[in-house]
């Protein structure tokens, strides 16, 4: 019974050693995740497109556009197969995300050069302050709200707008 007991008490040991090892050795951080996902199944859309969200989301442009051009390449001759649209579904959210990061900048340098012609315009400021926003981009922001305010300081919307932008 003891030896029974002793064997058990062994193989349960050996059990949490191999779980402990195997959880240093599995990554930790999403991206490493996304990665090792895209890299077991190459031909996966799923996996492209959640490594070109973790891509976007941790601020490489860049790496989220080529993820999400290899998943639509990958998606061509699957769409016939997607008869639910879950993939189309995911493609077109994922495409939403990773280009309205660059919609909000080409809005930025349109707003930016209609202020050249109307410089003291308090409402492209605000416009300005709301688009660096949705960047997260503080300083910008702040620098926009304050030029709206110093124009119209006592305007409901500029202090409307400079409590949203100071939260």
């Amino acid at each position: 019974m003891t030896h029974l007991l002793s064997k058990i008490m062994s193989f349960v040991l050996f059990g949490l050693l191999f779980f402990l090892l195997l959880n240093l050795c599995w990554p930790k951080k999403e991206i490493d995740k996304a990665k090792l996902g895209a890299s077991r199944w190459p031909l996966s859309v799923e996996k492209h497109l959640a490594l070109s969200r973790t891509f976007f989301q941790n601020g490489n442009e860049p790496k989220a556009l080529e993820e999400l051009t290899l998943a639509k390449r990958l998606y061509q001759p699957l769409k016939f197969f997607d008869f639910t649209d879950k993939l189309k579904k995911q493609l077109e959210e994922t495409e939403k995300l990773v280009f309205s990061r660059q919609k909000t900048k080409e809005e930025i340098e349109h707003w930016k050069a209609i202020l050249q012609s109307k410089p003291s315009s308090r409402d492209i400021f605000l416009q300005l302050a709301l688009l660096h926003y949705q960047l997260l981009d503080e300083e910008r922001t702040k620098e926009y709200w304050q030029k709206a305010f110093y124009l119209d300081p006592n305007s409901e919307i500029v202090l409307k707008i400079g409590q949203l932008v100071s939260q």
